[in-house]
């Protein structure tokens, strides 16, 4: 039976195992039919417990996932995105030719994307993604000549991604063999919620940057207006796909613990999410959620980054 390989799991972060369960999710594999969002009674993280094991979490990503299906943009929306990131990089394409605006497009880039990396001056930085799926973000960065390497689980991923010529390694990224301090800058864009041990894969993350070294973060917002108003109905639940609801609080402990400093966060609400909503809710409950979603770190993604010490 597959709920017998769904299993009940203590916190990553403190490792507790007691916890409050804030709402059930209904699920046909979960034992019982019933899965929650469980959060920990000794440090607030708040996981899905029980979760699928790793025997079975392949089946779970269909051929349809968003990670897997490759890009989807017409040649003109490609090339405004490929220009909105240049001018908000810095990095050596046609977006840089406007340096006059750079400061619009970095404000642009920072409502349109979850993650922005800089890649002005030389050399470029060598980058890692950890949990890249096709490779959108490092099809990017390679064409603009960093230096760069993807890291998935998922064998479709990982071969959709040496399709385009990316370097890819498939697993874990502590399955791999990389030297210490291999690179300057590394990505968790809505993978470390994916992961069994985030804990585990940051501190593997501290070993492979160079000192000063850079980690960019995104993930669902843990404590933000969707899991809290929302619950079982918020897009980010995604179940059973998304094992950890961090919020910034505890991304920060768990960056500090695992070797980082001066952690940083700003938050970003998608505005898709916020069209749905507005769609699908009374106008009272609709003006209340986007006074929630406005309100500081309250919005749909959580973002950090974090200096290797």
């Amino acid at each position: 039976m597959v709920s017998r390989q769904w299993h009940f799991v203590v916190c990553d972060l403190c490792g507790e195992s007691a916890g409050k369960d804030l709402f059930p999710l209904a699920h046909p594999d979960a034992p019982g039919g019933i899965t929650f969002v469980r959060q920990c009674s000794g440090c607030g993280l708040r996981r899905l417990n029980p979760r699928p094991g790793r025997e079975i979490i392949h089946l779970y990503y269909g051929s349809d996932y968003g990670a897997y299906v490759g890009r989807k943009r017409s040649a003109l929306k490609q090339a405004l995105w490929d220009f909105l990131r240049d001018g908000a990089s810095g990095a050596p394409g046609p977006g840089r030719r406007l340096g006059p605006l750079t400061p619009f497009l970095k404000q642009l880039a920072n409502l349109a994307f979850d993650i922005n990396i800089p890649l002005a001056g030389t050399p470029l930085p060598r980058i890692l993604e950890v949990g890249c799926g096709f490779g959108d973000l490092l099809l990017y960065w390679q064409s603009r000549g960093a230096d760069t390497l993807g890291v998935d689980f998922d064998e479709r991923a990982v071969s959709a991604a040496k399709n385009l010529g990316i370097k890819m390694l498939l697993g874990d990224l502590t399955d791999q063999s990389i030297p210490n301090a291999a690179f300057d800058i590394i990505v968790f864009n809505h993978s470390l919620e994916h992961l069994y041990s985030p804990k585990t894969a940051l501190r593997e993350a501290a070993r492979l940057l160079r000192k000063n070294g850079k980690i960019f973060i995104a993930v669902p917002n843990g404590n933000g207006f969707g899991i809290n108003v929302e619950k079982s109905e918020w897009v980010a639940i995604s179940l059973p796909l998304h094992f950890w609801f961090f919020d910034y609080q505890i991304l920060t402990r768990m960056l500090l613990s695992a070797g980082f400093s001066q952690v940083q966060f700003t938050v970003r609400n998608h505005w898709q999410l916020i069209l749905n909503r507005l769609r699908s809710l009374p106008l009272r409950q609709s003006i209340q959620a986007i006074r929630n979603l406005m309100k500081p770190m309250n919005g749909d993604t959580i973002r950090a980054t974090a200096i290797r010490m």
